[in-house]
């Protein structure tokens, strides 16, 4: 089934005038989900494919996930729920008033099959399911990166600077192709 796994950094950065900011910066090395941070998955039985914590050379599946920087990732992993289903990892409330340009910046691997995709959605409120949240960036088709050399993606999120509100997350939709 389809893979994805993002790890270390997720970073958010952020500009206005000649001030450059660091926002928000999330390796994923503690046990646990971070503070602040929540993960979903929908339907409650397919949680064996939610995004979960995974160590460095995890191994599922005949693949073997080694991370950008060696260290635990998360895993969204559709061969292990045996049905369709969506899961995401969604970041605190983003403060970006002051600034004019942004940038979103994760590691990843994306194994695509069939009715499989990956997106990074914003929303004003962070509400649950999917009513409120815009894609900023998606993916269907191509593979992205390795299992042993995850791919930096770069997202503008420009349109959210100058908002005092915004969350971000990580959607992944499987179906069990595999």
């Amino acid at each position: 089934g389809t893979k994805w796994a993002t790890s270390a950094p997720q970073l958010v950065t952020a500009s206005g005038g000649a001030a450059f900011s660091t926002i928000l910066q999330e390796g994923f090395n503690s046990a646990g989900v971070p503070a602040g941070w929540s993960t979903t998955i929908a339907p409650a039985g397919a949680a064996p494919g939610a995004f979960t914590l995974r160590p460095n050379n995890y191994s599922t599946a005949g693949y073997t996930f080694r991370s950008n920087d060696m260290t635990q990732f998360y895993l969204a992993n559709s061969n292990a729920t045996g049905a369709a289903y969506n899961t995401t990892i969604v970041t605190p409330a983003i403060n970006l008033t002051g600034y004019t340009s942004a940038t979103l910046s994760f590691y990843h691997f994306y194994l695509p099959f069939s009715g499989d995709s990956v997106e990074v959605q914003w929303s004003a409120t962070g509400a649950p399911g999917n009513a409120g949240w815009n894609v900023l960036w998606s993916h269907k088709i191509t593979q992205l990166g390795t299992n042993t050399n995850f791919v930096l993606r770069n997202v503008d999120i420009s349109a959210r600077a100058g908002f005092a509100t915004t969350y971000f997350r990580w959607r992944f939709v499987g179906d069990d192709d595999f």
